[in-house]
């Protein structure tokens, strides 16, 4: 039933079908029943592997599992001045229209996660990498991502409401040398 409506949700952005890789979302919850009600609980260490996944496959240009995962509010602070969206149309319009001769090499890449609550959940990613321009230019940098991970109510198609783990915050830094007065 989730994995339908996320389907459906997918079709509405009129994604290329074959990025239709919806099996990520699903370990990112322990869902148990109380009372006889389904309750669903972000699992941190889930989310937080979840979320180094999505990043290997956006490098891998493959954008799209894990720009499914962003809330239709999000967010997003990229690491050069300007680099601001809010909302997830907003990104997908985007990305749709990227088209580029990039590639990537990621390096090791440090996790860590802390959460508030079982609705929410911080991780921060940290690892270098290098961009390949197609002149064979290669800029390396050593960035820092944090996702801002909370649950968001959906409906599916049988009018049934559902929470689902949502990226509501992504910032992207590339810090610079410390100076030496700092």
């Amino acid at each position: 039933m989730v994995v339908k409506a996320l389907v459906k949700r997918l079709n509405e952005y009129d994604l290329p079908e074959q990025e239709n890789d919806l099996m990520f979302v699903l370990p990112s919850l322990i869902i148990t029943e109380e009372h006889g009600e389904v309750v669903r609980k972000m699992n941190q260490h889930a989310i937080a592997e979840l979320t180094a996944e999505l990043v290997l496959r956006y490098y891998e240009n493959d954008p799209w599992p894990f720009l499914e995962h962003f809330d239709d509010e999000s967010l997003w602070y990229g690491p050069a001045e300007g680099q601001y969206i809010k909302g997830r149309k907003a990104m997908l319009d985007i990305w749709r229209r990227d088209e580029h001769d990039l590639t990537f090499t990621v390096g090791d890449m440090k996790v860590e996660s802390t959460s508030a609550n079982a609705s929410s959940c911080n991780v921060m990613l940290s690892y270098p990498v290098v961009t390949h321009y197609p002149d064979g230019e290669d800029i390396s940098v050593n960035q820092r991502l944090l996702l801002c991970w909370g649950d968001r109510s959906e409906i599916d198609e049988n009018g049934k409401r559902t929470k689902q783990p949502r990226i509501l915050v992504c910032h992207i830094s590339n810090p610079h040398p410390k100076h030496e007065d700092d």
